[in-house]
């Protein structure tokens, strides 16, 4: 009866019965799953701009489902920079990030992904704090000092991300990239 009434909220444009019958479509939940129903709706959500719909719709192409649904990077790209650029969320900023880490690659994006998770670090996103250490790495090879050298140039004095990048690094006493990404399951 639940998922009936949600239904109905949906077909009259209710945006949150919207991304509750996506999720529950997307993870079989209640009814069976189904991912175009679970892209429609979410795309219903994400068309009323709830940043959470556009998250989910990024994180379905970043993988893609099985045969369902194709894996299209450019897509998720698409979805994680709408909902950073009109709700600057921090979630998207982390999954981003991750794209930039490990599909791209490249200079100019390992760049970006740090300056994005250390927004998404000031504002209270913890989960990035692995991924930039990640980034850190990839940018500057486990020389602790640039990586110390470049955190203390994009941050303030007045945030804890330098003081907490520096603990968990000295924590782990990092050996190498692949052990850190093992211990923080990344």
């Amino acid at each position: 009866k639940g998922i009936d009434l949600l239904n109905q909220s949906a077909s009259n444009g209710n945006t949150i019965a919207c991304f509750y019958i996506a999720f529950f479509y997307h993870e079989g939940k209640y009814i069976e799953r189904n991912m175009k129903k679970c892209i429609y709706y979410y795309k219903e959500a994400s068309s009323f701009n709830l940043k959470e719909a556009k998250n989910n719709l990024g994180i379905i192409y970043k993988h893609g489902s099985e045969d369902e649904v194709q894996k299209n990077i450019g897509y998720a790209m698409m979805y994680f920079d709408e909902s950073i650029r009109r709700f600057d969320d921090e979630i998207s900023m982390y999954n981003l990030s991750h794209i930039y880490i490990y599909e791209d690659g490249t200079k100019e994006k390992i760049e970006e992904s740090i300056e994005l998770l250390i927004k998404s670090l000031n504002k209270s996103f913890n989960p990035s704090s692995n991924l930039l250490i990640i980034a850190l790495i990839k940018k500057h090879n486990f020389n602790y000092e640039d990586i110390l050298q470049d955190l203390f140039d994009k941050t303030d004095d007045s945030n804890n991300i330098l003081s907490n990048i520096c603990g968990i690094i000295n924590n782990k006493k990092l050996m190498n990239q692949q052990n850190f990404e093992e211990f923080f399951q990344i």
